[in-house]
């Protein structure tokens, strides 16, 4: 299957480093440490908790919560909370 990944460069770097070292390739590297952390034990977390919204609570200025898409673009920005207000 192919598909689309959003990889650190630093951390792609290094891996095509490593790929050349092994005579191998990015996609067979990435595919070892994928079986690997799937073959390893699932570690318990905490179940998770949804915590209702306060009363009077108002999300920042172009913020809407109910729009995940928006959310994400939102997120992507890297915008410190300051500058959105």
């Amino acid at each position: 299957m192919r598909t689309t990944l959003n990889i650190d460069d630093d951390i792609y770097r290094q891996v095509r480093i490593r790929a050349a070292e092994e005579d191998s390739t990015v996609t067979s590297l990435v595919e070892q440490a994928l079986i690997d952390l799937l073959q390893q034990p699932r570690r318990a977390r905490a179940p998770f908790r949804i915590r209702p919204l306060r009363p009077g609570w108002d999300p920042l200025p172009g913020v809407d919560p109910h729009d995940n898409s928006a959310l994400l673009d939102i997120m992507e920005e890297g915008l410190p909370l300051e500058k959105r207000r």
